[in-house]
């Protein structure tokens, strides 16, 4: 009989452990569940902060007017996307903007020595820790 006890009381335990090892993995799983969700959510809502702010800056008339040849952007132009840029920086932290032709091919080629720059480019507040502007040549590998 006291055997017998033994056996039930080891059964017992491995159905409790069988158990809080189930309720310990559902727990996590849902926990993990919530944590992506929150981390999808926040990646979505800023990349669609983003995308409809440069698609407004892509709305501008000056812009759509823009000399492809490389002309200038009116000042109007300018301070309209310099406000959108600051207001991107100051929401999520953009460091840059680029105004590039409708034609460019991202994919294409291009000889480093001779890169394709933007037409435009917004970059002031690309700055290290310290405040200092950066400037170490590395944007020619950018286009």
């Amino acid at each position: 009989m006291n055997h017998l006890n033994t056996l039930s009381n080891n059964y017992r335990s491995c159905v409790q452990y069988d158990d809080a090892l189930e309720k310990a993995r559902q727990t996590y799983q849902e926990k993990a569940h919530a944590d992506s969700t929150a981390t999808f959510t926040m990646f979505r809502d800023k990349m669609n902060r983003i995308y409809t702010r440069l698609v407004n800056i892509s709305r501008l008339p000056s812009v759509r007017a823009f000399d492809l040849s490389g002309g200038t952007l009116n000042v109007d132009a300018q301070a309209s996307i310099q406000a959108v840029y600051d207001n991107l920086h100051d929401d999520i932290d953009v460091t840059e903007i680029y105004v590039v032709p409708m034609t460019i091919d991202p994919d294409a080629s291009t000889d480093l020595t001779r890169a394709k720059k933007p037409l435009v480019e917004f970059d002031s507040h690309l700055v290290d820790k310290s405040g200092n502007r950066l400037d170490n040549g590395a944007e020619i590998y950018e286009y």
